[in-house]
Parts: structure tokens; sequence; C-alpha cells
């Protein structure tokens, strides 16, 4: 009887460790079960989070295509941010940028961005713009961005201060030229600058090299703007203006004027001479390649009377003084057209480095023609950089300039009249005018433009 009832207490045992090894497992299968959901489910969030951290990532990747795209649509010479501001007028990219995504079978399909950018213009007087690149795709997704940037044009910003700079001494032997500056008083006095030198000789044209300019004497400009004595006396003895003098401390001119390198130019001449064409910039070394200075390339219409305002304004009984047109005969009046080298709108940059043209800027009269621009002269040498050029400009008739003629060494004028209009006077005073020959990024200016 008691094996008996020793025998069913150890089945009954059994039966329950049995139930409690079922429970176990149940249990264990719903915690497996609620982990492997779990970790599916964070799976799941983190493909879905690291696919919207790509996408997110591809659309400013295109928008950085978009804005670069747009730095190098400006920095060609023949366009201007004022075309394209943002956000009214964007410049959509012709082609779209195209991303491969691979799904989770590996088959490939193509996510297509479509590319826009704009400009806003920096603030008055300061050559910087702001660049926005924006990208948006078929889904709707879109990134912005944006980075200021400095444009660099080819003139240094006091390139058209004077409308004659000489890096040696200037001389007036014979003839009467004449040099408008501007007369306008600012701040109650007068700024005006008529030339601007270096303090000593660069050759020995008119002297000994390393002598000091002396226009009181060796170096007289006492015929500089002067009326008062040849054929038609006192014809414009009222529109002569005051000479105004500003010295620099001497040397190579090149720096001054321009931006870039010799060897830069040196190499478009070379090696892309279309790009120079473009730019409106003519650019002739000694090696025989001379410009014919009659076969003007471009066309322009003078302003009306006032636009352009030569001082000082009084006229005597006889002569009346044309104040705001060039004084020669055969110059074009209001309205009329001429053939020039520039224009108002894009003036042209001549640089002449074979030594002192002489014929280069003579013409016959029947097709006179005008530079509208900036008129460069140096030595033909190996070192120009010398400012050693002895330019006497005895066979330039009828020249007219609108904006500035620097030469690099001596000048000397004898025998003719050749007329200078500043830029200030001729309204082109503004070296943003001219090519842009490099756009650059201002450090610590991109970011994440809003809508």
């Amino acid at each position: 009887m008691n094996l008996s009832r020793l025998g069913e207490g150890s089945e009954r045992a059994g039966f329950q460790r049995g139930a409690y090894t079922i429970f176990f497992v149940a249990v264990l299968g719903l915690l497996t079960l609620l982990a492997v959901r779990s970790m599916t489910s964070s799976t799941v969030n983190s493909v879905r989070l690291t696919s919207n951290t790509h996408n997110g990532t591809e659309a400013f990747l295109a928008a950085e295509e978009a804005m670069a795209q747009g730095m190098e649509w400006l920095a060609s010479s023949s366009n201007s941010y004022t075309t394209h501001l943002w956000p009214a007028a964007t410049q959509t990219v012709a082609t779209p940028l195209s991303f491969t995504v691979a799904n989770m079978g590996g088959q490939t399909t193509t996510r297509d961005y479509t590319l826009s950018f704009g400009f806003q213009a920096g603030p008055a007087g300061q050559s910087s713009v702001k660049v926005i690149g924006r990208a948006v795709n078929s889904s709707g997704q879109l990134a912005t961005v944006s980075q200021w940037v400095s444009l660099n044009t080819l003139l240094q910003s006091g390139a058209l201060d004077a409308p004659l700079v000489v890096a040696g001494c200037f001389n007036v032997e014979s003839g009467v030229p004449d040099i408008y500056a501007d007369t306008v008083p600012h701040n109650g006095t007068l700024d005006y600058i008529t030339y601007y030198r270096g303090p000593t000789r660069r050759t020995t044209l008119n002297g000994s090299v390393g002598d000091t300019c002396d226009e009181a004497g060796s170096d007289s400009v006492a015929l500089l703007n002067s009326h008062n004595t040849g054929t038609n006396s006192g014809k414009f003895a009222h529109s002569a203006e005051p000479v105004g003098l500003s010295q620099y401390s001497g040397g190579d001119l090149w720096p001054r004027i321009f931006t870039e390198s010799r060897d830069w130019f040196d190499d478009l001449r070379v090696n892309q001479p279309s790009a120079l064409a473009s730019m409106n910039v003519y650019y002739w070394d000694d090696a025989g390649n001379s410009p014919d200075m009659d076969n003007a390339p471009n066309t322009e219409t003078w302003p009306a009377s006032g636009v352009i305002q030569k001082s000082p304004n009084g006229q005597n009984q006889q002569w009346p003084n044309r104040t705001s047109r060039f004084d020669y005969t055969n110059a074009p009046d209001h309205g009329e057209t001429f053939y020039s080298w520039g224009t108002f709108a894009n003036p042209a940059v001549i640089i002449y480095r074979g030594g002192c043209p002489s014929q280069l800027l003579k013409h016959d009269g029947n097709r006179p023609f005008i530079i509208i621009g900036l008129l460069y002269m140096e030595s033909a040498g190996s070192n120009p950089e010398n400012a050693d050029l002895a330019c006497t400009a005895d066979q330039w008739q009828r020249f007219m300039l609108l904006g500035s003629l620097v030469v690099n060494g001596d000048l000397k004028i004898s025998q003719k009249n050749p007329e200078i209009i500043s830029a200030e006077v001729g309204n082109i005073y503004n070296t943003a005018l001219f090519p842009v020959t490099g756009v650059y990024g201002m450090a610590g200016t991109w970011k994440v433009q809003g809508d």
C-alpha cells in the first residue's frame, strides 16, 4: 500500500514538472517573438532613417552642384548676376543631376534632381554676390544652399582714378593736349586728378634716368589744357581746367592697374585667344601682332547733351564751349553713331606691349574712332616690369580716349593734341563694368538657405 502511494506521488510530480517546462518554453517563445519583432521594427526604422539621411544628403549634394554651376556661370564675362536675381528670375540648369539607386532586390534605378540657381546683390560698393543653388526631385524633396562670393574684376579698384597715368615723368613739348578730369567738388573741395605719376624719370627721354620730375621746369606741362595760343587762340579758353597731380612711390604700374599677372594674359593670348575677345580685351605684344586701330570693332552712339559734362562750363562770345563731347571737328555729336574700341556698357581693355605706338593711334579722319575704356602701354623688352618705356606721342592724330591712358614709363607729348575724358566724367567709373576673371567663395558664408 505504501509503495503504491509513493508511485502515485512521483507520477504527479512528473506531470507538474512537464507543465512548468511547457510554461517556461511558452514564455521564452513569447519573449523571443517580442524581441525579434522589436529588432525587426528597429531594423526597419534604422533602414528608413538611413534612407532618409541618404536622400537628404543626396539632395544637399545636388544643391551644392546647382550652386557650383551658378558660380561657373557667374565667372563668364558675358554674364551678369542681375539677369537671374533670386527668387524671381532663377536659371534652371538644362540637364538634371541623376543618382543611381539600388533597391533591396539589387535592381538599380535613377533619381533625377532639377537644378536651379540665382543671385542676390551684395552691399553697395562691394564686389560680392550671394549665389543660391536649389535641387528638387520628382517626389518633392528639395534642398537649398547658398554662399557669398567675391568677384575678381580685371582692373584694380583704383585703375580708373586718373585719366593719365605714367610711371615716370610727363612732359608737354608742343601741341595742346586736353585731359578732362572730375572737377565737381566733393565735401567742399576739388579732389580731381589730371594725371598720376612716379617721382623720377624712368628713361633718358627729356633728361637722365633718376631725375626728379619737375613740371615747372624740364617736365613742363604749361601747355596742358591751355587754349590761349595757336591759330584758334581763345577758341576753348574757358573750357580748360586746372591740372591736378597725384604721385605714387614709383615702379611697375602693372600690379597697380591689373589684378591678373602678365603670364595670365600671355597664356590666354596663346592658348585661348577667343576668351580675350569675349571679354573685350585686346592684347598685343612685340612679335608683329599689331592692331589696325582703324578697324575698330564696335559702334556706339554719343549720349545726349549734358550726359557727359566736361568742366568748367564757361564759353566766350565767339566759340561755344562743347562741354559734353570731344573738341575735334569730326568728333561725334550728340546722338551720332561712331566707331569705337569698347562701348559705354562694355568698355575695352587694350594692352600694347610693343613700345610706344606712333601710327598705331593715327587715322585718316575718314573713319574716326574713340577708345572707351583703358589703354595700357609698356616696353617690348623681356622685362617690362622695369617701367622703362620712353614714349614720344608725336603721331597721335585725333586721339580720343574716354577712360584712362597708362604709360609704364615716361611720356612726352609733341605736336599733336590728344584728348582724354576721364572715366568718371564719361560715366564708366566702375570696375564692375570690366571683365570678371574669377569667382571666389568667401570663408564662413556657406549656409542652408531658407525657402
